[in-house]
């Protein structure tokens, strides 16, 4: 596997409504997501990358990987943007304080 282009990343996976951290890889122009840790809100202040859509998500006991076409992935650069920048994480920090 190609080296890591960021170890803890944190991205928002828009079809299943989920943020994810862990170790981002780029493996012949496809984008490789070793997962640690999934939840329902922000994990940490930054956001690195938005994804539109993956080809497959594997799941197992401690690890995920989740694989995504370049297109599919938007990228903030490796230091991210604050997710206050965002209005759709905004609206979901918002709908959890209610």
């Amino acid at each position: 596997m190609n080296p890591c282009i960021r170890t803890g990343f944190h991205a928002y996976v828009i079809p299943s409504g989920r943020f994810i951290y862990g170790d981002a890889f780029q493996v012949n122009e496809t984008f490789i997501f070793r997962i640690i840790r999934v939840s329902e809100l922000p994990i940490i202040n930054y956001l690195n990358y938005e994804i539109n859509d993956y080809a497959v998500w594997w799941h197992d006991e401690r690890i995920s990987t989740l694989a995504a076409r370049p297109e599919d992935v938007i990228s903030y650069g490796y230091e991210g943007r604050s997710i206050l920048e965002f209005d759709f994480i905004k609206a979901i920090l918002n709908k959890e304080q209610n």
